[in-house]
């Protein structure tokens, strides 16, 4: 029974993780969207309304996972670039959120690793955030970096400006091993640095000689080679109005375009800031939307106050709520 199921223990006594039934049903609701031609569901965002800490991001991460794997599985030859963007609206719950993430990247990585139909390119994540959290170009991540070194050789207390405090696969406490290295773009053919980062732990699936972590947290590696999934916050899309490299975000080689918008905690984006981050929102529709593709919406909250109207005024869709 279900109830047996749930409280079924691990051979150390600990209840084995389970789904609850809501979220099931809720990935069951979007997966038509992706899998069916021309499904009109498409056309609707589906808000999950669940209260504060009830499991809404396991739902959309779940979905996520779906999404990248049928992708890569269908379109063997266009599933590289931005497959998906998460987006929330304060700065501090991203960088929660951001570690959630990267595990189930993390783990979808590995799986992709021990599987022959799932693609030669990495499925990574990439945090693009404001420059006052993370260093936004190598030249000012070298410099932090150097920094943080110095003050790390000298025993004095420091901020970690690279958001790893510890690696999401085994749990070993890591401030950050930060490799900067030179590699040739292939656009222009010139020498730039990139920056990569690794698990200290010699045993971990994401050590230097295995390559590290599959994790983009400057924006010029952003631009060069696009993650799969795109973490960030609301008011880092403004940069589209004035870096030119961001195009490839929804325009990378002859890869589909990004399939699925995540906004978390939709009830933030009201008053002045919802009114704005309207404005962007059509540029970015259209940015994601070709002839035979559109874009997918999902969205959460903890309270459905106007939300039919808040809906239709960010996305111009009609919304369906969970």
């Amino acid at each position: 029974s279900y109830e047996e199921y749930v409280t079924a223990p691990f051979p150390n006594g600990k209840l084995e993780p389970s789904w609850r039934p809501f979220q099931l049903a809720f990935i069951l609701q979007c997966i038509p969207s992706f899998v069916e031609e021309n499904s009109s569901d498409i056309d609707l965002v589906d808000l999950l309304y669940f209260p504060t800490g009830g499991g809404k991001t396991e739902a959309y991460l779940a979905i996520s996972a779906f999404l990248i794997f049928w992708r890569r599985i269908t379109f063997s030859e266009q599933y590289g670039g931005v497959n998906i963007i998460i987006r929330y609206t304060l700065r501090l719950l991203s960088a929660q959120q951001f570690e959630r993430a990267t595990k189930l990247i993390l783990a979808c990585e590995f799986i992709r690793q021990h599987q022959t139909d799932l693609g030669n390119e990495k499925i990574s994540i990439g945090f693009w955030i404001g420059n006052a959290t993370i260093p936004n170009s190598i030249e000012r991540a070298k410099e932090r970096y150097t920094t943080l070194i110095k003050r790390l050789n000298n025993s004095k207390k420091t901020i970690n400006p690279f958001q790893l405090t510890n690696c999401q696969w085994c749990n070993t406490k890591i401030i950050s091993k930060i490799k900067l290295t030179d590699t040739t773009y292939s656009v222009g053919h010139r020498i730039n640095s990139h920056l990569q980062s690794y698990c200290l732990n010699p045993q971990c699936n994401y050590n230097e000689t295995k390559g590290g972590f599959p994790i983009v947290l400057i924006d010029d590696d952003i631009y060069h080679k696009p993650p799969t999934v795109l973490f960030g916050t609301v008011d880092k899309f403004a940069a589209l109005a004035w870096k030119g490299e961001a195009t490839t975000l929804f325009n990378y080689k002859d890869n589909r375009k990004p399939e699925l918008i995540i906004q978390d905690e939709l009830h933030l984006l009201n008053g002045p800031l919802g009114s704005l981050v309207g404005l962007f929102e059509n540029v970015i529709l259209s940015l994601c939307t070709t002839e035979n593709q559109k874009p997918k919406i999902i969205a959460s909250t903890a309270t459905v106050k106007n939300v039919e109207a808040q809906i239709q005024g960010l996305y111009g869709r009609i919304a369906r709520i969970f």
